[in-house]
């Protein structure tokens, strides 16, 4: 490889005649990286943000825009946080309860999902996997800035540019 503008080496900058074996090489590590970063996503997604489920529907929700889905207090909870409920809805309450418990009782444990976390005290959206640290816009962000500065030390290593080159 010859010497080009300033010392750089040709193909560093660009400056020298690309052949296809170059531009393939290329097309390879772009599809090849593209894939890591998906996969990358994946892996963080699953282990860094939480999969909130709804008991009710049995499907996996997500925040508009990409944001956490609040897993707090269930209807109930709430009722008895702001005042005592009424004669109907604590005898509403109770009834399910009694209900879901006969259920289990007689050995029938096909207590669907649209039953449970309705005036039980049972939350409706539970974590079904992940630490629940990060929303999908930050795991977006954090494998973007992953993949891009892992791609800069690739070609660079590939290249054989020195890392401080890389930083002036």
């Amino acid at each position: 490889m010859g010497y080009g503008i300033k010392g750089s080496k040709v193909g560093y900058l660009g400056t020298g005649n690309v052949g296809t074996k170059e531009k393939l090489l290329w097309v390879a590590f772009v599809t090849a990286w593209g894939g890591l970063g998906s996969l990358l996503d994946s892996v963080l997604g699953g282990w860094l943000q939480a999969s909130i489920v709804d008991v009710r529907t049995g499907k996996v929700v997500e925040g508009h825009g990409g944001r956490k889905v609040p897993v707090g207090a269930t209807r109930f909870l709430r009722r008895l946080q702001k005042a005592t409920p009424s004669k109907e809805e604590a005898a509403q309450d109770l009834h399910q309860v009694a209900e879901q418990i006969r259920q289990t009782n007689a050995g029938d444990k096909s207590i669907s999902a649209t039953q449970s976390g309705r005036g039980t005290g049972r939350a409706s959206r539970h974590v079904e996997s992940g630490l629940d640290l990060l929303d999908n816009n930050a795991i977006n962000f954090l494998m973007a800035l992953i993949m891009s500065v892992g791609g800069m030390l690739a070609v660079a290593w590939y290249w054989k540019v020195p890392l401080q080159d890389l930083l002036l």
